[in-house]
């Protein structure tokens, strides 16, 4: 008995189940919120780079982060093999990182809008954020926009034309041109959002805070 393919739609479902899964994940948001404030101190601050600088750390060692490094590693490993390459990968925070900003920038761009819409809301809502996606707006898929946007270019290539920058808004509707506006906002707020959730401005108060507790644990505690 042959295993029944999925349907369209069930593909679909399951891409939005795994965009959601990837922009909800803690860690993963921990890595991205910190990254930006510590590429950006000026923007947020020493003291929540100080904080960001810590959150990064142990977002690292985390069993997600962990297993990202592993997959990493196997990937690099397969591929050096193949060209029989001497030696070991070596998997640096950095690249895990890349890896992370990789993965939320691309499931992003595969949820509705209105999907993208309530993930930020929920991260973003304690920081006096209050857009709501257009009813007219929430079903727009902003990867398929891009998507379309591309065939375009592809297609005046092989005619031998080109598109002017200007023209991509000619490309699409008026409605396709604001959802992909409304997409960027999101976008740039989702990564605000968590950027902020890493600034943990007394960071280095609580670690001197730490310190002196632990000195007065009773010794059984210690143990």
């Amino acid at each position: 008995m042959t295993e029944q393919k999925p349907t369209e739609e069930e593909i679909k479902e399951q891409r939005i189940r795994v965009a959601r899964k990837t922009l909800e994940d803690k860690v993963l948001q921990s890595v991205v919120g910190s990254n930006n404030v510590l590429k950006d101190p000026s923007l947020y601050g020493n003291l929540a780079a100080n904080g960001a600088e810590n959150t990064y750390n142990e977002s690292m060692n985390t069993e997600n982060a962990q297993k990202i490094k592993q997959s990493l590693y196997e990937r690099a490993k397969e591929k050096g093999d193949r060209f029989g390459a001497y030696g070991r990968p070596s998997i640096t925070d950095y690249d895990i990182s890349v890896e992370i900003l990789g993965q939320i920038e691309e499931n992003k761009s595969r949820l509705p809008l209105k999907e993208l819409g309530e993930i930020v809301k929920s991260i973003a809502g304690n920081y006096n954020y209050d857009f709501n996606v257009p009813k007219e707006l929430s079903d727009y898929v902003p990867l398929e926009l891009q998507e379309k946007i591309q065939k375009a270019a592809i297609k005046a290539t092989e005619e031998g034309k080109e598109i002017d920058t200007r023209e991509i808004n000619k490309i699409l509707s008026e409605k396709e041109n604001d959802a992909l506006q409304v997409y960027q906002l999101l976008s740039q707020a989702y990564n605000r959002a968590v950027s902020l959730g890493t600034c943990n401005y007394f960071a280095d108060m609580n670690e001197l805070g730490n310190q002196i507790t632990e000195k007065y644990k009773p010794k059984e505690d210690k143990e």
